[in-house]
């Protein structure tokens, strides 16, 4: 799995030694404090509340036409969320062994991704000082690190590593924003975006017939504070 993220690493770098003397390329850092909640199409899964979380990473755009552009990056993202388990029950498996837990079990997820957005971007002229900008786009995860706790299930009262999570994630990012001229092509960048989870997060496999508990989304909705240079 380190050799996937460390090569993902490597190609966001050599995107940017390509294009790094373009004109229309431009590069900046950002940080985002953002709330997430997991959500199912089971009506067994109920999803509870919504959990504080962050990210932070470097940030990439290309723009092709004046008010046209791509803009990608690479963050590492921490976000989770509750959701009870209503049915026969399921197994949770950790490094040696394998976890019970039974019907109406209860579980908060801390979840780590490495996630590499890319999106169409789209801007206006700037108005005064200010650029405002929208996004479409998508947003490919990589788990780095699941842990899950519960008062249900002895042992797991405090966030415990678990091993029964995919560990591909695939998200839509909708997003809105405005930059702030700082001086020449130095921006502040100030983004709220919305992004929802398409692809199940975990693997955890039912009591009675083995087969997958249950189809888990995550969402979150992110406000990100950056510099573009």
């Amino acid at each position: 799995m380190k050799k996937i993220i460390l090569a993902g690493v490597l190609g966001f770098l050599s995107v940017i030694s390509v294009t790094g003397n373009a004109q229309n390329f431009r590069f900046g850092i950002n940080g985002d404090v953002m709330l997430s909640w997991l959500t199912s199409d089971d009506d067994n899964v109920e999803t509870k509340g919504m959990a504080p979380g962050f990210s932070y990473g470097l940030w990439a755009e290309y723009f092709f036409a004046n008010n046209y552009g791509f803009a990608g990056g690479l963050r590492i993202s921490h976000m989770g969320g509750f959701i009870t388990y209503n049915n026969d029950g399921f197994y949770i498996r950790l490094k040696e062994d394998t976890a019970i837990a039974l019907p109406g079990t209860g579980l908060r997820y801390s979840l780590q991704y490495v996630e590499i957005p890319i999106s169409l971007k789209f801007k206006t002229n700037e108005i005064g000082y200010f650029t405002y900008f929208g996004q479409f786009g998508f947003v490919p995860g990589i788990l780095w690190r699941a842990k899950a706790r519960t008062d249900q299930i002895m042992g797991f009262e405090d966030y415990k590593r678990i091993y029964d999570m995919n560990f591909f994630n695939a998200s839509l990012l909708v997003g809105l924003g405005l930059e702030y001229n700082l001086a020449g092509n130095t921006s502040l960048l100030v983004r709220i975006s919305y992004v929802g989870g398409f692809t199940d997060i975990t693997k955890h496999r039912r009591l009675l017939d083995n087969k997958d508990n249950a189809n888990v989304r995550i969402n979150s909705v992110r406000l990100a504070i950056g510099f573009l240079f």
